[in-house]
């Protein structure tokens, strides 16, 4: 196989890996006008309410650790409640809320995967072929031959829908929520790292939250 050969094939790869790179987007929000005080809020309780304990452990620690560096005070749910915390055994609402208050954190921050989609589509073959060779007979025919014909193939994207909301502890109200859409991810560390930049640059353009004095 020729140099060619293998870099009309390297080219192929790099492609179909480009066509299944992953993106975090936000796609609404919205926030409580009649509640909204900006920089009223300095601490937050992080919980990401995931079934898969990795997902769970992965997101709350970037979110925490992002948040504490912003100057803010961050607990996550996994330092606190035992490690099956989630939507389905979370205990009692008053028994979650009374040990947000003794920590003394003025907000809840939860991550919930609303849903998951599946698609298939198709990406069509191409023909690469090597630049004109003016050179001698044999030149010229072997760089002819170097022609590849990369076949057509399916790929499978799948994109989570996912929901923030930020809670205001003292009045248990709904403050801040945003709609995300995480399409085809890499790996959780990669999506956590965006997907926990997006959030935080959001919430410090809305004002919400304020560093600690």
């Amino acid at each position: 196989m020729t140099v060619k050969i293998h870099f009309a094939l390297l080219l192929l790869s790099l492609v179909g890996a480009l066509a299944c790179t992953s993106s975090v987007q936000m796609t609404g929000q919205w926030v409580d006008k009649t509640l909204f005080q900006p920089g009223k809020y300095s601490s937050v309780f992080v919980a990401v309410m995931s079934q898969n304990l990795k997902v769970k452990q992965v997101f709350e620690n970037d979110l925490a650790s992002e948040a504490t560096a912003r100057g803010l005070k961050a607990v996550k749910s996994g330092d606190v409640f035992k490690p099956n915390f989630t939507t389905e055994n979370a205990g009692t609402k008053e028994a979650v809320l009374t040990k947000v208050r003794e920590l003394g954190l003025e907000t809840i921050f939860t991550v919930t995967l609303k849903r998951k989609e599946t698609s298939t589509r198709y990406v069509p073959g191409e023909t690469y072929a090597p630049a004109p060779y003016y050179g001698g007979y044999w030149g010229y025919y072997s760089n002819t031959y170097g022609t590849v014909y990369a076949p057509g193939y399916y790929v499978q994207d799948k994109t989570y829908f996912v929901e923030s909301n930020l809670y205001e502890v003292a009045s248990e109200k709904l403050l801040w929520s945003v709609q995300s859409e995480v399409f085809n991810p890499d790996s959780v560390e990669t999506v956590a790292g965006e997907y926990t930049s997006m959030l935080l640059d959001a919430l410090d353009k809305e004002g919400l939250l304020r560093k600690q004095k």
